[in-house]
């Protein structure tokens, strides 16, 4: 399940992108603690020069998506970002 939500933040229709990103937070929350850092460290692979702008776009929503619920806490970032990942996530907290 977690696999197909991924493959939907690239989808090239945003709404697909968007519900996509609401359907990783919303699993993301049942998840434990360790596999929630795992799907949180799969939604940041999505911030490399080799994505497309769907995916850079589908990467922010989840992140957001992660940040509302308050699943995405900065220690989790700190281990886990590169600085790509990092410049999106600041961008989507603002």
């Amino acid at each position: 399940v977690v696999e197909h939500l991924l493959s939907g933040l690239r989808d090239k229709d945003t709404v697909v992108r968007w519900s996509a990103a609401k359907g990783v937070g919303r699993v993301t929350g049942r998840l434990p603690r360790q596999l929630a850092d795992d799907v949180t460290a799969a939604v940041l692979t999505l911030f490399t020069p080799l994505e497309g702008d769907g995916a850079w776009h589908g990467g922010c929503l989840a992140v957001a998506e992660l940040a509302r619920r308050g699943l995405l806490l900065p220690e989790r970032l700190r281990q886990r970002s590169s600085p790509a990942a990092a410049c999106c996530c600041r961008s989507a907290f603002a």
